[in-house]
């Protein structure tokens, strides 16, 4: 059995946090793309599928292992971040990350709290427009 390699920086997942918003902060580190950091961890190529935003639906199982392992981390705690844990179908989320929105004010918070800004699970779902979180000014 090969030993697993280990990712020396890897910071900790937020509670609701997309996968692949997760793979590019632990990407960012080693100032290269989750796709590079996976075919170092597995040793080889990841496969046919050109980007990790896969992982966002549908969590592959061997991995989701791999990045689990090299980060320290357990597996169940990485698959929790997959969409696919909402109950809900594919088709009720917005599939390419271009078209998601965000929210300003909460990625405004995250640098005022000292935060890596980082993608929301619920910015990936087709009925949200606007943050629940968000103070519209009412008339």
């Amino acid at each position: 059995m090969r030993p697993v390699r280990l990712l020396a920086l890897a910071p900790r997942p937020f509670e609701d946090e997309l996968l692949s918003c997760w793979h590019w902060r632990v990407s960012s580190h080693y100032s290269c793309s989750p796709r590079q950091v996976e075919n170092w961890i597995s040793g080889g190529s990841v496969g046919p599928n050109p980007h990790l935003f896969r992982h966002d639906v549908s969590a592959d199982q061997p991995a989701t292992r791999l990045w689990a392992l090299a980060c320290r981390l357990r597996q169940v705690d990485l698959e929790r971040l997959s969409l696919q844990n909402t109950g809900r179908s594919g088709a009720s989320f917005v599939s390419d990350p271009a078209h998601r929105g965000v929210c300003p004010t909460c990625l405004d918070e995250d640098a005022e709290e000292g935060r890596d800004h980082y993608c929301r699970r619920s910015w990936a779902c087709v009925e949200a427009v606007a943050c629940p979180r968000q103070d519209w000014p009412r008339d």
